[in-house]
């Protein structure tokens, strides 16, 4: 395990940061299970100190604006996207129990929108880049991706509302509530973002609890919808 000091970690330039990140992922990829959680940790620390150096004296030029902008109405449209599609398969759930599907016993249905890194198509190739050449963003991408320190930043959860612990569920349709809010706190609150009408509740959650900095956010060009649904079937013999 590297042993860098907090105070040692200050003294680093940020490619010298990366530096250390990209060696302890690599040493994570082949650790044994026992010791992925403390390497975990480290990564976290190290990736939590990245996001700190670049946004300490961030400058929001016009173009960086645009690009929080587009951001967050990609966040913003998709979460009614993702939210729908929940909503309508529940209900088809529902039917389907109440219905007396002789395999659903009870159900479990999760819809998450999460930043994905799949390739270089995944970030923006800006035309000014604030770091100098200095940040590596694609291998960055990657760790905090492969290494599952980040991932959605908006989750909706459902479960079978006849189901004796899930009881007052109703009909199972959900709204997003997080709509009442406007979301523009900490990073989001910046005088050059005060034009911005709506911040909606993922990119609060991307910007503020993910380990993404402005930089790796502003470059981000990957999303995805994912609706996982788990059947129970009980099998009891009598």
């Amino acid at each position: 395990m590297i042993t860098t000091t907090f105070d040692d970690l200050e003294t680093l330039s940020l490619t010298e940061l990366e530096d250390k990140i990209k060696l302890l992922y690599k040493i994570y990829e082949t650790c044994k299970l026992n010791q992925q959680k403390d390497l975990l940790d480290q990564l976290d620390s190290y990736l939590a100190e990245r996001r700190y150096r670049i946004k300490k004296g961030f400058v929001f030029t016009p173009l960086v604006v645009k690009q929080i902008e587009r951001i967050n109405q990609i966040l913003t449209e998709n979460t009614a996207k993702l939210l729908a599609k929940a909503n309508a398969i529940n209900q088809q759930m529902l039917a389907l129990k109440r219905g007396g599907d002789d395999f659903l016993d009870e159900y479990f249905l999760e819809a998450t929108l999460e930043v994905r890194y799949w390739d270089e198509s995944s970030l923006l190739e800006l035309e000014v880049d604030e770091n100098e050449g200095r940040s590596d963003y694609h291998k960055m991408a990657e760790i905090l991706q492969e290494s599952r320190l980040d991932g959605h930043v908006r989750r909706f959860m459902y479960h079978d509302p006849e189901a004796v612990f899930q009881e007052g569920y109703g009909d199972g349709f959900q709204e997003d509530q997080m709509l009442e809010f406007h979301w523009n706190d900490e990073v989001l609150s910046a005088p050059e973002l005060s034009h911005i009408p709506y911040f909606c509740n993922a990119s609060h959650d991307l910007f503020c609890y993910h380990n993404y900095s402005i930089s790796d956010i502003i470059r981000m060009n990957d999303f995805r919808n994912i609706i996982k649904v788990e059947w129970e079937n009980e099998i009891i013999k009598k």
